[in-house]
């Protein structure tokens, strides 16, 4: 990045626009903090229920 070599960057805030894989991705390769919201998805929800009940099951 080039802010990197003008700045100590220490946490990334981003708008939910770059809530995409290769920003994310980017981040990540780099070991930086970021928020960046992400759009409420009711599909992702219904997966995270379905994990939690058979995260139960193995109880």
């Amino acid at each position: 990045m080039i802010a990197e070599e003008y700045v100590n960057i220490r946490m990334v805030y981003a708008d939910w626009e770059f809530h995409a894989a290769d920003v994310i991705h980017t981040l990540e390769a780099k070991g930086m903090s970021y928020v960046i919201p992400a759009v409420k998805n009711d599909r992702i929800g219904r997966i995270c229920d379905r994990f939690d009940k058979l995260k139960r099951g193995y109880d």
